[in-house]
This record gives C-alpha cells, structure tokens and sequence, in this order.
C-alpha cells in the first residue's frame, strides 16, 4: 500500500480520523426506526427473565447457547445488501431513495481506514469498525440467517420451544437428539459465520449474566459471575460523589435480586456485601443503602422506582464536583425541585493521553492522505 500526499492547493479537502462516522450517523438513524426490530431480539438480561419464566420444558429437550465467532468481522457487504433488499418495502418510505441507501452502504464498507506505526489501512472484509451503524447491519443479516435457520429446522421437526438473541450470543430449547442437526443448519448458512455452542449441564446453562436453571419442568433464574470476573467497583476512597457511590450499591442489589429467583436473594446479597468490602465500602453504608434499595424494589409503581409524579417536571443543572460545595447546592436546589449531576473538575482524560499514531503537523492543514492500494 502507497501513501502519498497530495498538494496544499486541494485544501478543500481535509483528512479527518474518522471521515465516514458522520455518514453512517446519518444513515444509521434513518434506517433504525424502518428496520423491524426481530421477534427473537432481546436488550437485557431482566428482559429475558420475564420471557422464559412461563415456558414448560420436557425431560427430553436441552438448553442450548450459540455463539458467533467474531461476528461483526465476519458478516460480508454482500449479505448486508441481501438484508436491505428483503427489507425495500419497509425501507423506500424513507427520505433517502433505496438506491442511495444501498450506495451508501458499500460506501461505508469500502472506505474504512485506520493508522497504525505511520501506516493507513483499509478495512476490507466485516462491518466497519467503529461505525455506528455497524450493529444494525449485524443485526439486519442475523435476523435473516435465524429466520432461514428455524425454517429449516421445522422441515426436519425440530421445533425450538423457544429461541432467543442478544446480538450474537443465542439460547435455544431443543429435542436433545436434534443438537447435531442445529450446529449443522446454523453453521451452513455462510461460510464466515461459524457458532460456537454450549449445552447445559447439571440442568442449569450460563447465557449473559443469569443462568438458567431447570425447576421440575420449568426454569429459574440466578444472578451468574464469569469465573474471571475481578469483584473490582468503584473505590468507595475514589474522588466521587457520595450518590454515585449509592449507585453501584443498587445496582449491584438489582443485579443480585431482579435477575434471581427468591431462592438465591439471600446468597446474592452476601455476596453484594462482600464485593462492597473488598473495595472498601464502610459496612453502615452498605447497609443502609441495601436496604433503602430492597425497599424500593418492593414497593415499585409501574415497572420502575418512583422519584417524582409524573406530571411534575423535571429540571436538572450541573454543577463541578467540590466537596462540601455541591452536597450544600445540591440541598438548597432540592426544595425547589432541581435536580443536580455532579461534574468532575478534572477527569482522567487531562491526565491521561491516549496511544494514537502522531500525524506530522503539515499533514493536518491544506491537504490530505491519498492511499493507493
């Protein structure tokens, strides 16, 4: 590959380190509200818990989990485009015509560049890196390759009890004996998009962060840590504010009760305290805050914790972080209703300095990079 710069006099045209990211901005929010989000698409771990909860398992099928090697590496321009084709009739009420959109997309594909040791490279294979819109094109071809699978699966009476997908992490319920038969369906689709699998064992599967364990012939939850997981949070002697601090309590107690069957609350809740210590969180304040937030939970209106009516509105300002100046503002504007978000005065990024390629100073201003390949 050849770089060669051209002359100050084409000015007009300035290199940027990310020249296409504004673009797929763009496209990225046009397409996302016209894109049907799929059936088996799940956001969340607590989304999945409500999902499974009323499904009857028979002694004979398994839990199954599949998982993309490398998907966003291995999905090709060309199953992008099949996607959007198969989605033209919801797509050409844009504002953008079909055509443009199908242009910008190979555009996005075939100009992704990055720099490394004083090198340009161009991406030339998967979705682009960094781009925004690099999900929903994963999403989009997922959706088509699960669709044929399933359809497949049914010609041969295999008939998932149910099959979920969070981006390309899987579970699936099947007969035992039509493990083999999945793998295969799944994995002929496209020769890049290759699944791993893991099957349950000792009836109980790990799938983001539960596990899913049988209970008779139905299945419960638990709150699941990865064995490399660190137990590192939020030093309680870091430069923080005392309501963030009260943050990573509840949502370590979230974590530890909503995700769980009733059956593990006591177990998870140790284990709560015990991470809180370890990072040197004072045990009245632990305590407190637990309990604030097993309270909150418990008398929750209308799926989440009410803070304010709904018909009040709410005003919120930020203010620097200075201890003992923001607790005091922070009190005053709350009898009128204000909301206050404290901000740091002085983050990491004004101390720490990224590891990226310096670009020469007159490589900057009046021209840019031409890349031969």
């Amino acid at each position: 590959m050849k770089i060669k710069e051209i002359p100050s006099k084409l000015n007009r045209f300035l290199y940027s380190a990310t020249p296409t990211h504004r673009l797929a901005k763009i496209l990225y929010e046009e397409l996302k509200s016209r894109i049907k989000r799929p059936a088996s698409q799940v956001t969340t771990s607590m989304e999945l818990k409500k999902l499974i909860g009323d499904y009857s398992i028979p002694e004979d099928y398994v839990l199954l989990s599949l998982d993309v090697s490398a998907l966003f590496t291995n999905v090709s321009l060309e199953l992008v485009l099949a996607s959007l084709d198969k989605r033209w009739h919801t797509l050409f009420a844009s504002i953008l015509p079909f055509d443009v959109i199908r242009d910008l997309t190979i555009f996005l594909f075939e100009n992704t560049y990055f720099v490394f040791n004083d090198i340009f490279y161009r991406q030339k294979y998967g979705t682009p890196m960094g781009s925004p819109i690099s999900q929903l094109f994963a999403d989009v071809v997922m959706d088509d390759l699960e669709t044929f699978c399933l359809s497949e699966l049914k010609k041969h009476q295999c008939n998932p009890i149910f099959y979920f997908r969070y981006v390309d992490d899987t579970v699936i319920c099947v007969k035992r004996e039509h493990i083999d038969l999945v793998l295969k369906t799944f994995n002929v689709y496209d020769k890049n998009l290759q699944f791993t699998h893991e099957i349950e064992k000792d009836g109980a599967l790990n799938f983001l962060d539960i596990s899913l364990i049988r209970d008779g012939s139905g299945l419960i939850t638990d709150w699941y840590r990865k064995p490399t997981n660190t137990t590192r949070i939020l030093a309680f002697d870091s430069r923080h504010t005392a309501q963030q601090k009260k943050n990573i309590v509840f949502n370590l107690v979230d974590r530890a009760v909503l995700l769980a069957d009733h059956r593990f609350h006591n177990k998870n809740l140790i284990y709560v305290k015990n991470i809180l210590r370890l990072n040197g969180y004072p045990e009245k304040f632990s305590n407190e805050n637990i309990s604030l937030r097993l309270r909150e939970i418990k008398h929750r209106s209308g799926g989440r914790v009410r803070r304010l009516s709904d018909s009040e509105p709410l005003r919120v300002i930020q203010l620097p972080w200075i201890n003992g100046f923001f607790p005091r503002c922070q009190s005053m504007l709350k009898r009128y209703g204000i909301s206050t978000l404290p901000v740091k005065s002085r983050g990491l990024a004004s101390m720490i300095r990224l590891g990226k390629d310096k670009m020469d100073k007159m490589g900057k201003n009046g021209g840019c990079l031409l890349i031969q390949v």
